[in-house]
């Protein structure tokens, strides 16, 4: 008897991350057509402890929706633990309520990934005493991406992340977030090329001092952006057709062909460049709409949006060229996307950003971009995006950090990624940092490839 299909009902402890709880309903229900009950075993919120009813609850929502068509008489059970640190309570409570539910002779399975240990402990420890013989069990190990039966070494699956898949819809569900926003932002495929083509000269770094001096200097005050033309106009002390003339001389003397052939690809409507290929300056009767439609191109997109763009679009290309990478991607188990902008629902919390999500079957790897060169901010941005991976993928998420770090003599980015990794916690394996060395298209992927894939495939 294989114990992973001749179970009706399987049990499951709920943690802070429901993914793994996905992954191994999503097995069963695909394996093990005697599957007819769910239980979730959840800690209730209370002074002491966080709740997971809402977790339970995503859980339950994503599973029908996913299923409801193939097992309409899926059944979902909920049972609270009001202290999963007593193991006298935890019994006390999984014998009260097993007792009202189970009416017949279920078969059960306990899968005991999720959960605090104290409610792994006890309630495998209910189970075999109560149920015996009538109980298996199982965990999904995440060294290896594989579910594992206790009885014996030979119930093991193959790596569940080739098999078992999510959508970001659902990765985003389980947790209880939605996608909000983002849509607009434009992603001008002429100008990444462009930029593809500076990056393979070695050029990236004289457009970051470009951007950093000039672009930066006329349409920044400071940190923050000029945002109407009477601010544009007044800031850069235009008044007359004499300064025009010589706002116009000094963006060409500090702009390098190279970077007008750049500017140029950006469509007309959004370009900062005139009709005659110098910078355009918006007149008096300049409405402020087409003064943001422009100008918003630096600051939505030449500023740093494009790095994000370019290092989407570099993965989804070198993703169609590997045979293996590809037949994933067309059956739905390599997922990449980019720009989500993501917030708790209902409720007023402040959005936050994932540059490029890849889910590689269930494991996410969040990616974060930024052109920014300095510790600081870098810094940020690696915690930022190391949490967010963790927070929507567990232990065996991945994360990178794109910079444009450079080595200098005080601090190597090697350096600067130990220091990261020591304070965030980061094991070697989960972590990435890759700085403006790394960004050429072939060295981009190659480093991508080997932290996300390695030898796996």
């Amino acid at each position: 008897m294989d114990i992973f299909t001749s179970f009706t009902d399987l049990v499951l402890l709920v943690g802070t991350n429901p993914l793994p709880n996905y992954i191994v309903i999503k097995y069963f229900l695909k394996h093990n057509e005697k599957l007819k009950r769910i239980w979730l075993i959840y800690s209730e919120e209370t002074n002491v402890q966080a709740g997971t009813e809402e977790l339970a609850e995503n859980i339950t929502s994503v599973i029908k929706k996913e299923f409801l068509s193939n097992k309409p008489d899926l059944k979902f059970k909920h049972i609270p633990l009001s202290d999963v640190g007593s193991a006298s309570t935890i019994l006390d409570e999984l014998q009260r309520n097993m007792k009202t539910e189970v009416s017949s002779p279920n078969i059960f399975h306990l899968n005991y990934t999720g959960g605090t240990k104290s409610m792994a402990v006890q309630t495998y420890k209910y189970f075999l005493e109560n149920f015996g013989k009538r109980c298996t069990f199982s965990y999904l190990d995440g060294r290896d991406f594989k579910l594992k039966g206790d009885e014996s070494s030979a119930h093991v699956t193959k790596d569940l992340r080739y098999e078992i898949g999510i959508s970001v819809e659902s990765l985003l569900e389980l947790h209880g977030y939605e996608k909000k926003g983002g849509q607009n932002n434009p992603s001008y495929p002429d100008t990444v090329k462009k930029f593809e083509e500076i990056t393979k000269l070695g050029k990236l770094n004289e457009y970051l001092c470009w951007k950093n001096n000039t672009i930066r200097g006329f349409f920044y005050k400071g940190n923050k952006f000029v945002e109407t033309r009477k601010q544009f106009l007044t800031y850069n002390n235009i008044c007359s057709d004499e300064d025009v003339k010589r706002f116009k001389q000094n963006f060409r003397e500090k702009t390098p062909d190279i970077i007008f052939e750049l500017l140029k690809t950006i469509p007309k409507q959004n370009s900062i460049l005139d009709e005659n290929g110098d910078i355009w300056v918006p007149t008096e009767s300049t409405i402020n709409k087409e003064y943001k439609d422009r100008a918003n191109s630096v600051k939505n997109f030449l500023d740093g949006k494009w790095l994000e763009v370019y290092v989407y679009n570099v993965i989804c290309q070198k993703i169609k060229e590997n045979e293996k990478l590809n037949e994933l991607y067309k059956k739905g188990q390599l997922i990449i996307d980019n720009n989500y902008e993501i917030k708790k629902k209902n409720t007023e919390k402040k959005h936050f950003e994932i540059d490029v999500i890849l889910l590689n079957g269930y494991q996410v790897c969040g990616i974060s971009c930024t052109t920014a060169s300095d510790d600081s901010t870098c810094k940020n941005k690696g915690f930022e995006i190391i949490h967010r991976a963790r927070q929507m993928g567990g232990e065996e998420a991945k994360s990178i950090l794109i910079a444009c770090l450079e080595d200098k003599e005080s601090r190597s980015i090697e350096d600067f990624y130990e220091d990261l990794k020591d304070i965030s916690g980061s094991r070697t394996h989960e972590f990435m940092v890759l700085g403006l060395k790394d960004l050429t298209p072939e060295k981009l992927w190659e480093k991508i490839y080997e932290h996300i894939w390695g030898a796996d495939l």
